[in-house]
């Protein structure tokens, strides 16, 4: 069936709102995507503030512990020095790990953004061109 230039050309304000659309669901995806980063640092103050409320008796809470922060509970029960100075090297420990699991959410984040926005801008670009193209027939 042939592809009538006219009602390309009318259908034009259409299909450069769908390539608009194509690029607001990227900015969508950022935006949603953007809560991610977050949860590392969440789940680190939860694990601290876990890590206090177990100790905060000057007796470490085994039960708590281990429901909270499993195997690495162990070092503040019965590593090596006294409890505060545990307690401190539990607290970096958690604080660097939320670091790197906080730089990796990161990347991760930005490169499915960039992904995302190609792809959009790839398939909207293909249906603009495609229906734009006059019939050669």
């Amino acid at each position: 069936m042939p592809i009538d230039p006219a009602a390309v050309r009318s259908n034009r304000p259409v299909w450069i709102a769908f390539l608009f659309i194509c690029f607001l669901l990227t900015g969508m995806v950022g935006l949603f995507a953007s809560y991610g980063p977050s949860i590392p640092l969440e789940r680190a103050l939860h694990r601290i503030e876990a890590v206090d409320k177990a100790v905060a008796t000057g007796t470490p809470d085994a039960a708590a512990l281990q429901a909270t922060l499993g195997k690495s509970a162990d070092d503040i029960l019965s590593g090596p020095g006294d409890l505060a100075a545990r307690t401190a090297r539990a607290r970096a420990a958690i604080i660097a790990d939320a670091t790197d699991d906080t730089a990796g959410v990161g990347a991760r984040t930005r490169l499915m953004i960039f992904v995302v926005t190609a792809l959009s801008a790839m398939i909207g670009a293909f249906i603009v061109v495609v229906v734009s193209r006059e019939n050669t027939d």
